[in-house]
């Protein structure tokens, strides 16, 4: 099985999970791209601040900045906009400087991770709030977690209208490596992997157009962002995710370059 990327030129998605209800994600947002003449669904972000939201790299170096815009409030990207609904256009993007999109000897992807900040702030209101980053001091292993996203509902279909979830359970980064190399790859610790459960049919998983999404532990942690899965989407893999916790110092410093004007 060969890693790859969810982000929207290779359809990552949430597959086989549940349409969420209106309030239930307010920090989940939908990263676009004007291209062709209409704007169209890449990736998923997190809001975090009200000018700032996270999201994996590989999602940030492909398209110039000035074709981006983020769409936060909305748990249907193709209906008529709500009342909560706000478009934003992206000011800067900020990938991790280490970010790798190769198999490297620290993994596949690795330092897949990055801030996207935006030329005016968001109104925060009942559909759009912050989620918290998670202590490094919580790492839910065999917890149970939430992934979300607009990706495909299968391998290589089109984009959903509307947001979906899915209950995934949190591996320990023993069980994670194992997995990996088992298929000849390996892991780092700021790495995390995460598996669909269900007693019946197939297990939720994500997809493409899920990447830059976010992992929600407990009572709204931010664990992870989507990073990637195997080939195919496949639902009996774990999907893997940057783990947010592991680069919190250099979070809050590139924030605060930002906010410098730096």
């Amino acid at each position: 099985m060969i890693p790859r990327t969810f982000d929207g030129s290779s359809n990552s998605r949430i597959i086989n999970g549940d349409i969420s209800k209106m309030y239930s994600r307010p920090y989940q947002a939908s990263l676009q791209v004007f291209y062709l003449n209409q704007w169209f669904h890449i990736c998923g972000a997190v809001v975090v601040a009200p000018d700032v939201l996270l999201c994996a790299a590989h999602c940030l170096v492909v398209f110039p900045v000035e074709w981006l815009r983020i769409e936060v409030g909305s748990i249907s990207l193709t209906s008529n906009a709500s009342a909560y609904t706000q478009f934003i256009e992206v000011d800067s993007v900020k990938p991790h400087e280490d970010y790798r999109a190769a198999n490297t000897d620290q993994g596949a992807f690795p330092n897949d991770i990055g801030l996207i900040f935006l030329k005016q702030r968001m109104t925060f209101n009942a559909n759009v709030q912050p989620i918290l980053i998670a202590s490094p001091f919580q790492n839910f292993d065999n917890e149970i977690c939430v992934i979300s996203g607009w990706g495909n509902t299968y391998y290589e279909s089109p984009t959903p209208a509307d947001l979906r979830e899915a209950k995934m359970r949190k591996w320990t980064y023993q069980q994670c490596l194992d997995f990996h190399q088992a298929q000849g790859y390996t892991i780092n610790p700021n790495q995390i992997c995460v598996k669909g459960e269900s007693d019946v049919g197939l297990p939720p998983g994500a997809c493409q157009g899920d990447s830059g999404g976010p992992l929600a532990c407990g009572h709204r942690f931010l664990l992870g962002v989507t990073s990637y899965g195997f080939e195919s989407c496949d639902v009996n893999s774990p999907s893997v995710y940057t783990k947010v916790t592991g680069y919190y110092d250099w979070i809050i410093e590139n924030i605060f370059l930002h906010i410098s004007g730096e």
